[in-house]
């Protein structure tokens, strides 16, 4: 298996079935395309992860019809001093409902978002990996500095 590294984030092992798309993320080869995207820019000054994930909800609002959006719940991400997850769903034209999992890290002066999408239908297909996937989640913005004599990611 490889290990997949997208800016600050991190997952040690991508799953058999699924491809990496350099610099983004991740796809499923197999079935529906389901995806697990990774982005991450400087925390706006003054700014709060529950502000800042506020304000991408309210993109959402304008972006997808009719979303519904779970409550952000704390969660823990190993290299973030913060994080929050939360779940995003919306109904397609041709009446399949697309569900979101957004994760949300910051270390106060960098904040990514980790979000995987796909279509309720596969959900139960694509479940044990996504958990596994989440629980190798780490977020990584100060890499620790290398050390001679080994290789980096």
């Amino acid at each position: 298996m490889a290990d997949l590294t997208v800016g600050s984030w991190y997952i040690s092992d991508v799953p058999p079935d699924w491809e990496v798309m350099a610099g983004y993320g991740i796809r499923r080869t197999a079935g529906f395309p389901s995806v697990f995207l990774f982005a991450q820019e400087p925390m706006p000054p003054e700014m709060t992860l529950e502000k800042y994930i506020s304000k991408q909800m309210d993109a959402a609002r304008v972006l997808f019809r009719e979303p519904k959006i779970r409550d952000a719940a704390v969660i823990a991400i190993q290299g973030a001093t913060e994080a929050r997850q939360l779940g995003l769903s919306w109904p397609t034209a041709d009446g399949r409902q697309v569900v979101q999992i957004q994760m949300y890290a910051t270390d106060g002066s960098v904040v990514g978002n980790a979000t995987f999408t796909t279509v309720e239908q596969e959900l139960p297909h694509v479940s044990e990996a996504l958990h596994t996937m989440m629980a190798q989640l780490r977020f990584l913005p100060s890499p620790p500095a290398a050390v001679p004599g080994q290789s980096g990611r």
